[in-house]
């Protein structure tokens, strides 16, 4: 959210978000450039299955979080055009409260997040990336991630 302004829900669901001024369009890391939803927009995703570039990769990363406390040992399946899948496992993070879980790493570190009266909550807030090999011989089509709304993707990059 743009810092200020007021809004329902939020990224936890309990009136909380990441704020865009902090955030940015992009986020880079790891020489890796995520794009982000615009502000003030529904625009993370949970619970779902999403549509991904057709193509034969090599590395799937994310820019992900938990809310509501740490998501232990979630489930993600990359599935393939050819109808079969690779799952893998992953325990995420609280955006509070790092973990410091294998295959995670803090993203981006940030001052606060926004509240929905529009005020800031001045303690520390963090994005992780993930990232999982996924197999090259084969043209990913989507990722179906986990059936729990504490777990929050932000943005999705596919790399040969």
């Amino acid at each position: 959210m743009t810092d200020g302004t007021t809004f329902t829900g939020g990224l936890d669901g309990f009136g909380y978000a990441y704020s865009s001024n902090l955030l940015g369009s992009t986020v880079t890391f790891n020489a890796t450039t995520y794009t982000l939803g615009p502000a003030n927009a529904p625009n993370v995703v949970s619970s779902t299955t999403i549509p991904l570039t057709a193509g034969q990769y090599s590395t799937l990363s994310m820019l992900a979080a938990a809310v509501n406390g740490s998501q232990g040992s979630q489930s993600f399946a990359v599935n393939y055009s050819d109808g079969t899948h690779s799952t893998f496992t992953q325990s995420l993070s609280d955006w509070f409260t790092p973990q410091n879980y294998a295959g995670e790493s803090a993203a981006v570190t940030m001052a606060y997040r926004d509240g929905a009266n529009g005020a800031k909550d001045n303690r520390t807030f963090y994005l992780y990336r993930y990232a999982f090999a996924i197999n090259n011989a084969k043209t990913a089509s989507t990722i179906t991630l986990p059936n729990n709304a504490n777990v929050v993707v932000l943005a999705i990059t596919l790399a040969p």
